[in-house]
């Protein structure tokens, strides 16, 4: 997940974070990632409604000022470290002087299955020596998509740019 920037020179960038950090890379190589050529990710474009546009160059300049930070591996806010939808959460919360463009959940890292913790989570967060951040307030890609400040536009199919 991340927010498209257009240089000078009308080059299309994302700013984004991955592991390990937030970074800039070019539009091309977000949607066709050199180590996923056997099964390109599916993008979806989405576009904030008209009302919520003049945040967006506020954003970007915001979003610059993030580059080079680690990514948060324990999805913690105001940590000074990222996940994906968080810098956007905060990006667009910093454009909008401190007022939230979306809103935060109660985030779960429960199997909607059997309503316990998997393997994998408590795995990660043993791991990094802290408790799962059950029931803490956070975002993610899902409940952005889904929200009413932004517009479905289209999707990227993962056809090769080769």
């Amino acid at each position: 997940m991340g927010i498209v920037w257009i240089d000078e020179q009308e080059n299309p960038f994302v700013i984004e974070v991955t592991i390990p950090r937030v970074v800039v890379m070019p539009l091309k190589a977000y949607l066709y990632p050199e180590d996923k050529k056997e099964c390109y990710p599916i993008s979806v474009v989405e576009r904030l409604k008209e009302e919520w546009q003049p945040l967006i160059p506020d954003a970007i300049r915001e979003a610059f000022t993030h580059v080079g930070k680690a990514y948060d591996h324990g999805y913690i806010l105001n940590n000074d470290t990222y996940y994906c939808s968080e810098l956007i959460y905060e990006i667009l919360l910093r454009a909008n002087q401190g007022e939230a463009v979306f809103p935060l959940n109660e985030m779960t890292f429960r199997s909607p299955v059997t309503g316990e913790f998997t393997e994998g989570w408590i795995r990660h967060f043993e791991e990094l020596g802290m408790p799962v951040p059950e029931g803490e307030p956070g975002i993610n890609p899902g409940a952005m998509s889904r929200s009413e400040v932004i517009d479905m536009e289209l999707y990227v199919f993962p056809i090769s740019p080769y």
